[in-house]
């Protein structure tokens, strides 16, 4: 293989320059920003208002990198259509553009927005795979109404590249808008939704049965990173299995279908049918009342737990539930969870009862 002097000295020039450039830039003292609102004292805030713990606010975040004339963040490179949702207009579109922050900042208002994070991605938490929100979004807000919470975020003001926007739009023009202006207001005001009336309304329990197909008269299982199940069959019985990933405890969740919800009823016993495969312990964690539990209730603890012996038999437990909300708090909103302690472990059926 031939070698090029040449090339190699054009490379180690150019990493000496690079090198160079880079210390003397670290060298270089940053200067100050533009503007009058930089370098701010405690006197700048005085008669300034803040929010008291009281009080419901509303945020959401803001991509305001959009830049209609370079096509940034419009156009992908290969030429394609970047966004989902599109702006009404790309005239005068820039984040260079004072007016059309305004523009944005005034809608904002308009829509009851509070607080305004610029570019900020979430939380962990909020990241989904069904980024499309729109279809959903009245039925997430009244999921949230009835959630004791004093600040929401909205997911987002203008994402249009995964459409989660709630800003004016090509596509849905100012109905979001509008429908958060109605939503933050109610929020602020502390409505809470009355529960749907529906088939398990009348109901005493609802029950589900576990196995490869879950059978599920007014509950629901959900599977979620630290929930995992697969189907299993324990002492000739079809039940689930449940599972444990790295760094995840061991749960199985449920869901409460919202028509049983509304009685109103506080008090619930949850009747659990389960193989006992091994030593360990069995509890149940749910949306409770218990605000020095974790995300104020939403897994508050039963007073019960089951000792499991390893017995290779099927047993029953019961637990008791008191001062439930059941407003879908937990993972995947799920209203609660089997605690599982115990490196193997089958459920066949839970029922939850007045």
């Amino acid at each position: 293989m031939k070698r090029h002097p040449s090339k190699r000295h054009g490379f180690a020039t150019f990493m000496i320059w690079f090198a160079m450039s880079w210390a003397a830039r670290a060298q270089r003292e940053i200067p100050p920003a533009f503007g009058p609102h930089v370098n701010l004292k405690p006197a700048d805030f005085a008669g300034a208002k803040s929010y008291r713990s009281s009080d419901r606010i509303v945020g959401t975040y803001y991509f305001y990198w959009y830049d209609a004339p370079s096509k940034a963040h419009i156009i992908d490179g290969d030429g394609t259509d970047a966004l989902t949702t599109h702006p009404p207009t790309l005239e005068g579109l820039s984040w260079k553009s004072a007016v059309w922050h305004r523009r944005q900042l005034e809608d904002m208002m308009a829509a009851g927005i509070d607080v305004v994070l610029p570019v900020f991605w979430g939380a962990p938490s909020e990241q989904s795979a069904k980024a499309h929100l729109h279809w959903s979004y009245e039925e997430q807000w009244l999921k949230l109404l009835r959630r004791p919470v004093k600040f929401v975020m909205v997911e987002t003001w203008n994402e249009w590249h995964e459409g989660t926007d709630v800003a004016e739009s090509r596509e849905y023009g100012r109905r979001y808008i509008d429908l958060t202006r109605k939503y933050s207001a109610l929020f602020k005001q502390g409505w809470r939704p009355p529960w749907p009336k529906g088939f398990y309304s009348d109901a005493k329990a609802v029950t589900i049965t576990l196995g490869a197909t879950n059978r599920g008269a007014g509950l629901r299982q959900i599977e979620n990173e630290d929930g995992v199940t697969t189907p299993a069959e324990f002492g000739g019985r079809p039940a689930r299995a449940a599972k444990s990933a790295p760094g995840q405890g061991r749960y199985v969740y449920f869901a409460v279908d919202d028509s049983f919800k509304a009685s109103e009823a506080t008090a619930f016993k949850v009747e659990v049918e389960f193989f006992d495969v091994a030593p360990g312990r069995l509890s149940i964690e749910f949306d409770g009342s218990d605000e020095s539990a974790p995300l104020s209730g939403a897994y508050t603890r039963a007073p019960e737990s089951v000792n499991l012996a390893g017995t290779k038999s099927w047993r029953k437990a019961t637990f008791t539930l008191n001062d439930t909300k059941f407003t879908n708090a937990q993972n995947r909103g799920a209203d609660f969870r089997l605690v599982v302690e115990t490196p193997e472990f089958g459920v066949g059926k839970v029922t939850l009862g007045r």
